[in-house]
């Protein structure tokens, strides 16, 4: 018989270490627990109190959902409007694997060829005639709407302590006219993209959801100026809030080249068939913007904005030809121009260029 062998008795500290680890770590996803459904509830009670109209139903010919990764690809039609004339369309790509999110920045007057009718006259006839127009344009699907009216934005941008925009920083007067200001429907789309995105980047700072009062006030100036789909249920934006793996510093803005005529932006051929492929295939956060050499991404730009660090450098941004066309149906000639401070020079009326002023740099992630 083999006699017992009584174990040698240790001090105790790799199991007491042990155990202190399991505690803090329990602790710890409990508190992240916590701060996520304090989190979750706001934004639910939030959008409980926002506006609604009809989703857009499904037709004959309207694009599939793109899934390539775990989750389906995602896009946001937002329609930028003061009163009933808008003012510019921005589609928020979230990408299936829940990274990355892209604001595709589209003008108003944007035609896909000589005979189509612009966005803004689509959106006179009802916002969802202009989302399904966006459909055939980009073909992806847009799979919720929300409408942003300037009118009460600026509210919101003083509820956010004002944007730090490519003119410094902002209050709520000064960003609307700032965005009015553009001197091209290109620019203004841009603009209204770049105020978006600062919007989403200020909000998470000072706190974010958790900074109450801050919120609060954020909240009530958005419930008078945004109104969001019927489809974009409290279940869908809790849903979308747990699986996104976004950081706001690294979202990209997309801009679409094209080319002003009498009718309308013709969208550049090249430009277009890159938005497309890239909404297709789950790939937009990568792939690259016309006349830049890597995909069009934010980089430290706006992270050094985010943090208080000044105002970007500006690089080289998507060009856009201006040529005026006289013939309506007749697409112009396009003349890249350059670009300064990261937006095109816009053309006056008698088609020469004028420069204007700059926008956040973008940089390859």
């Amino acid at each position: 018989m083999q006699p017992i062998v009584e174990p040698k008795a240790g001090n105790g500290f790799g199991h007491r270490l042990a155990l202190t680890a399991l505690v803090g770590v329990s602790v710890l996803s409990v508190a992240v627990v916590v701060l996520l459904a304090i989190y979750v509830d706001r934004i639910s009670d939030m959008a409980t109190g926002l506006r609604r109209v009809d989703a857009l139903a499904d037709y004959a010919g309207r694009p599939a959902p793109v899934q390539v990764a775990e989750n389906p690809a995602m896009n946001f039609l937002i329609l930028v409007s003061s009163g009933p004339q808008l003012q510019a369309a921005v589609v928020a790509n979230l990408s299936g694997s829940r990274r990355d999110l892209t604001l595709v920045a589209l003008p108003a007057d944007l035609i896909a060829d000589g005979s189509s009718p612009t966005l803004a006259d689509a959106y006179a006839s009802g916002p969802l005639d202009a989302t399904q127009l966006v459909e055939r344009i980009t073909g992806a699907r847009m799979d919720h709407q929300l409408q942003l009216d300037l009118d009460g934005f600026a509210a919101v941008v003083d509820g956010l302590d004002g944007l730090q925009l490519s003119e410094g920083q902002l209050d709520g007067t000064a960003a609307v006219a700032y965005l009015a200001g553009a001197d091209s429907t290109l620019q203004r789309s841009q603009r209204a993209a770049e105020m978006i995105r600062q919007a989403m980047i200020e909000a998470e700072a000072n706190g974010g959801v958790l900074n109450l009062p801050r919120f609060d006030r954020i909240v009530g100036a958005l419930g008078g100026c945004l109104t969001i789909d019927s489809g974009l249920s409290n279940d869908t934006i809790e849903a979308i809030l747990v699986e996104s793996r976004v950081h706001i510093a690294d979202v990209g803005l997309w801009p679409v080249a094209g080319a002003q005529t009498r009718v309308g932006t013709l969208a550049d051929s090249g430009s277009l068939n890159a938005l497309r492929e890239g909404l297709a295939t789950d790939a937009l956060a990568e792939t690259p913007q016309l006349s830049l050499s890597g995909p069009g991404r934010v980089g430290t730009a706006v992270r050094s904005q985010a943090s208080g660090g000044g105002a970007p450098q500006p690089t080289q941004a998507a060009s856009s030809a201006t040529q005026v066309s006289d013939a309506p149906d007749q697409a112009p000639a396009s003349t890249p121009t350059a670009a300064v401070g990261g937006e095109s020079l816009a053309p006056t009326e008698s088609g020469s260029a004028s420069a204007s002023s700059s926008t956040p740099a973008q940089t390859s992630r």
